[in-house]
């Protein structure tokens, strides 16, 4: 993977759309969902300062706190810790953001505890997919194949997981072919995904911008500027876009 890809690649997954700010609410999660949408769209477009990032995530995981049901708030409590691990990445805080995906990983586990629901092994597989970064080849090796794993359980459970269908596809992408990594796998998965009708903001961000990469890196450069641009249109604040740009001089 080429450098700009790989500092910036998982900031992908299990993201949201922009909404305003509401009263709070009896149990919290609607203000959780609130605070974390919010703090995903600045990451995103690169619209709000770091320390005010930090406040949404840290008001949404207080939020979810209140929350009864425990397993519900452990999931949603695990999303707010894995968006906080990019945040503290972004900062070049390696050891904070190792610590933020793992509590988000152990906290997506212990959602699971009450029953198996098919976000809860995507958001194990976008935990885990970050753990590999921050570990050496021996853990990579014992590790990474739980990522295709996670992704393939929440498909079983919900095959229109449009992030779980991400996931599978940036396996792919990224494994060594060892690994069971594939190129033209991970882009037919994209393309099939393209296809479909109502996706969210993030997600048509996330199968553009990899599908110009995947295209950038086969040198096929008027489709790899096609989707870049068409990711441009959805964050058009999101500097990384022009770091892709000027890496393959699209």
């Amino acid at each position: 993977m080429k450098s700009a890809t790989s500092n910036r690649s998982a900031v992908i997954f299990g993201l949201f759309v922009l909404f305003a700010v509401a009263p709070l609410s009896a149990d919290g999660l609607e203000d959780g969902k609130i605070l974390l949408e919010r703090a995903t769209e600045g990451l995103f477009n690169e619209s709000l300062p770091r320390a005010t990032l930090r406040e949404l995530l840290d008001g949404g995981l207080e939020a979810f706190g209140e929350m009864k049901e425990s397993c519900e708030r452990d999931y949603w409590q695990a999303q707010a810790a894995y968006l906080f691990g990019f945040v503290e990445q972004g900062e070049g805080r390696s050891k904070e953001a190792e610590r933020r995906f793992t509590q988000g990983f152990e906290l997506a586990e212990r959602s699971l505890s009450c029953g198996e629901f098919s976000d809860g092994y995507r958001l194990l597989a976008d935990t885990q997919a970050q753990l590999l970064m921050y570990n050496g080849m021996l853990y990579k090796m014992q590790y990474g194949p739980t990522v295709r794993e996670y992704a393939e359980k929440a498909l079983d459970l919900d095959p229109g997981n449009i992030k779980a269908r991400l996931n599978l596809a940036l396996y792919y992408k990224n494994a060594p072919a060892i690994a069971g990594g594939n190129e033209k796998t991970a882009r037919e998965i994209l393309h099939q995904i393209e296809g479909t009708s109502g996706l969210e903001p993030l997600d048509r961000f996330s199968v553009n911008v990899w599908l110009g990469i995947s295209y950038a890196e086969s040198n096929n450069a008027p489709a790899a500027r096609k989707y870049i641009d068409q990711a441009q249109e959805i964050f058009p604040g999101n500097t990384w876009l022009q770091e892709i740009i000027n890496e393959h001089s699209l």
